[in-house]
């Protein structure tokens, strides 16, 4: 059975990020751009919706503002009637985020006025969608977060000064979406505070260290992104070459080749390459680059995943001494099926090359979905014994503290480390 399919109304915020990169793990969503909006028709592209199959879909008052200046006062009520249509042809299930305040960027909301005909268009769409009970809207102040920008929404600013607000972490929001997205039987209301209690206090610890997390340097973020003002291509390569002086001479001048795992694994192998000055090669190839398989929460899901998108090239791979890299051994499940597909392609000899030390522990701080690190349940003596492979070296850990440290002083690495 297929993964069920989500497009989130997107204007591309903290919040509609977070909810995308949250329900991924589990839902096939879709971002749809209002920007794809069709001027002259003055229609909804229904082939964003209708075509993917959507079953479900999240929106908020945040892709409304975006939607008003946009499209201005008369036009967007056009376009809620069009979207109302298809979800209504659709039975698509909805949920609406429904904020009292927004703080994002240029977009505060200064003026009562603007802000009265803001939710006056959001009424109007919740009005019809509830009352064909597909919908559950849940209501709060605000929220506040880390993104994958790398910035940070602290929620400093509130359009009235009078109005004391309750924001909310983003993270906590995403997360009620994809624990009740498709529930049975849902409310058409939610307070998402009751749903909170006792957890509102964690938020800004966990908006700190996702802000100083990382994960973005070591696996999610692209080669080009800037990490402390530094290239993520640049960092992973003196990773990789810092590795180097972990691996003994006699297991270098053996070595017919370093491959990395695709796509991460490549400027950590060139590195390694370059600093061993053994010879540079791609043995396995991933068909589709924009995809990544760490996000999925389910492990079964990320083994088909693995099966259908790493193709190994045999002919390199028969009868030669192989250094495996890839960026880090979360739950291991991406090395343990590289392995097996290059011993069934011929290869002679495995070593795994890991530019980051023994990861021990969860994250909980949300980054990471929820699920066990390998070394949380398999001995660390056991290890190379598990992914059948003639060694294994790993980055020791005082130079990969020193290196996070240098870049950032406040550099979480608990997974890692522990507290």
């Amino acid at each position: 059975m297929g993964k069920k399919s989500v497009s989130i109304l997107s204007s591309k915020h903290l919040l509609d990020c977070k909810i995308y990169e949250i329900l991924k793990r589990k839902y096939d969503v879709s971002l749809l751009n209002i920007c794809a909006y069709n001027e002259r028709q003055s229609k909804f592209h229904k082939s964003l919706v209708i075509d993917c199959n959507t079953e479900a879909m999240v929106l908020s008052t945040e892709t409304l503002l975006e939607l008003f200046l946009l499209l201005g006062e008369e036009r967007i009520f056009c376009f809620l009637d069009d979207l109302y249509r298809d979800i209504n042809e659709r039975n698509i299930r909805t949920f609406f985020v429904s904020l009292e305040d927004i703080v994002e960027g240029e977009y505060i909301l200064s003026s009562q006025e603007f802000y009265l005909k803001l939710k006056e268009c959001e009424q109007y769409i919740l009005n019809k969608i509830k009352r064909d009970k597909i919908c559950t809207i849940l209501y709060f102040d605000t929220v506040y977060g880390a993104s994958d920008r790398g910035d940070i929404y602290d929620n400093k600013k509130y359009r009235f000064e009078l109005k004391t607000l309750k924001p909310v972490l983003v993270d906590f929001v995403a997360l009620y979406i994809y624990d009740h997205l498709f529930d049975t039987n849902f409310e058409n209301d939610i307070d998402i505070y009751e749903y909170l209690e006792g957890k509102c206090n964690d938020g800004k610890e966990i908006r700190y260290r996702q802000k100083h997390c990382i994960f973005g340097l070591v696996y999610k973020n692209k080669p080009e992104d800037l990490y402390c003002h530094k290239r993520i291509a640049e960092l992973r390569l003196e990773l990789g070459e810092a590795l180097a002086k972990t691996i003994p001479e006699s297991v270098v001048e053996r070595l017919d080749y370093i491959s990395p795992v695709p796509n991460t694994g490549a400027y950590y192998a060139m590195g390694l390459s370059s600093k061993m000055q053994v010879p540079y090669k791609q043995v396995l190839i991933k068909k589709d680059v924009n995809e990544r398989s760490f996000g999925l929460a389910a492990s079964n899901e990320r083994k088909l995943f693995l099966w259908n998108k790493i193709i190994p090239i045999p002919e390199l791979i028969e009868g030669k001494i192989i250094a495996i890299v890839d960026e880090a051994i979360f739950t291991g499940t991406t090395l343990k099926i590289v392995c097996e597909m290059l011993w069934e392609c011929g290869a002679k000899e495995i070593y795994l090359c890991i530019p980051t030390p023994p990861c021990f522990y969860h994250c909980n701080y949300l980054v990471h979905p929820e699920r066990k690190m390998l070394l949380e349940y398999l001995n660390f003596d056991y290890i190379k014994k598990y992914f059948k492979v003639t060694d294994i070296y790993f980055q020791r850990q005082d130079v990969f503290e020193e290196f996070n440290l240098s870049l950032d002083k406040e550099a979480c690495m608990e997974c890692f480390y522990g507290k």
